[in-house]
Order: C-alpha cells, then structure tokens, then sequence
C-alpha cells in the first residue's frame, strides 16, 4: 500500500514538474520572457556591425564595423527618435570607427529604444540606406 502511495506521489508530481519545466522553456525562448535580453542591444542590417554603444540624456555614441568590403561615405547617421545625426564621415573597409550623435532629445530615464538610419554612398557613387535599432539603458 506504501508503495502504491509513493509510486502515485511521483507521477501526478513529476508529471506537474515536467510541465511547468516546458511551459518556462516555450515561454523563454518564444520570447516572452525574455525581455531582459532585447532591452540591451545594438544591430544593424548586413555588412555594418555595431561592436559597442553608449545611450546617455543627450547623446548617443556607436562604434560602428564596415564589413561590405569597400569604403564608405556617410552622409548621414541618425538617430530617428533624438533628432541627432551625423554627417559626411569616413568608413573604411574592415574597420571600426566611433560616432557621436550629440545634442538629442531623449530627455528621459531608463531604457531608450530607437532606429538608427545610414545613409551611405559606395566609391560607384550609389547612395543606400540601411537601419538598424539601438536600445539600452540611458547611461548618467
């Protein structure tokens, strides 16, 4: 009798268990629980690699990786939610370079989530544009 007990005791909880184990784990990695992990982050479209970044009250500083395999001119950079942009920079090929968007307008606390614009010309003289979204937490 005793062990019937034990052995019911084991299935109806570890069967509760197993459940609650795939339930955390779909909602983890469906996305719902892992708003921590979108909050902090910094990513372009193909061929440009953000490699660190800075959110502060009035700024937003990237450090930026050309990996299109040619130079590029930017003519602008910007910040679509601070009204801060960049222009008429330098990107060589295979490297990195830091850019400055001063004199935004978070005017906020917290965590700060916007879409940057490129703006490029290639040495051919096309002009593209690519997005890419910076979010994080405004630095004091």
């Amino acid at each position: 009798m005793q062990q019937q007990s034990r052995v019911e005791f084991l299935a109806k909880y570890g069967l509760a268990a197993i459940v609650l184990i795939l339930v955390g784990s779909i909602l983890t990695y469906g996305g719902i629980l892992a708003f921590q992990a979108r909050q902090n982050q910094c990513s372009f479209d193909f061929g440009i690699t953000c490699t660190d970044y800075i959110i502060t009250p009035t700024g937003l500083t990237l450090s930026l990786q050309n990996n299109l395999g040619q130079d590029i001119r930017i003519l602008s950079l910007k910040d679509t939610q601070g009204s801060c942009d960049v222009r008429d920079a330098k990107l060589s090929s295979d490297s990195t370079q830091t850019f400055s968007l001063t004199k935004c307008q978070h005017n906020q606390t917290g965590v700060y989530e916007t879409r940057v614009e490129l703006l490029y010309s290639t040495p051919s003289g096309t002009h593209r544009t690519m997005t890419g979204t910076v979010s994080g937490t405004i630095q004091s």
